[in-house]
């Protein structure tokens, strides 16, 4: 009787253990997501910041015939480096900065203003601004 008690105490520290080593694994899988998470969410601000200060202060030379672009910095993600999607709404003069991980959408967002006569698209990783 007194061999069969130890056994199974035994077996239950050990189980409890193994719970608990896997759980602390876990824990510390979790936070490393969450932690490169907020860190591209950040990434994608300083850009958004960065794209409306570009086009701002591009008004300073309105009413001239000008071309300019910017290049967008790739971001970093879990050992990963790739280039975030801009959207551009003139209407509202909002810049979108986004990407997709897995199923959730990471975004940022800036206000800008800019001349009336002046295009702003995105293409091939660059910011480009034209006043006619």
């Amino acid at each position: 009787m007194q061999k069969a008690q130890v056994s199974l105490d035994l077996v239950l520290s050990i189980l409890a253990v193994i719970i608990i080593a896997s759980s602390l694994m876990f824990m510390a899988e979790n936070t490393k997501e969450n932690q490169s998470k907020t860190t591209l969410n950040l990434q994608l601000k300083s850009i958004a910041a960065e794209s409306a200060s570009f086009i701002t202060s591009s008004r300073a030379i309105e009413n001239t015939s000008f071309l300019a672009t910017q290049k967008i910095r790739k971001v970093h993600y879990l050992n990963d480096y790739f280039y975030p999607e801009i959207t551009i709404n003139s209407d509202t003069n909002k810049l979108t900065v986004f990407t997709k991980i897995g199923e959730e959408i990471i975004k940022a967002e800036s206000s800008f203003t800019r001349s009336p006569q002046s295009t702003i698209t995105y293409e091939d990783q660059k910011l480009v601004i034209r006043d006619a």
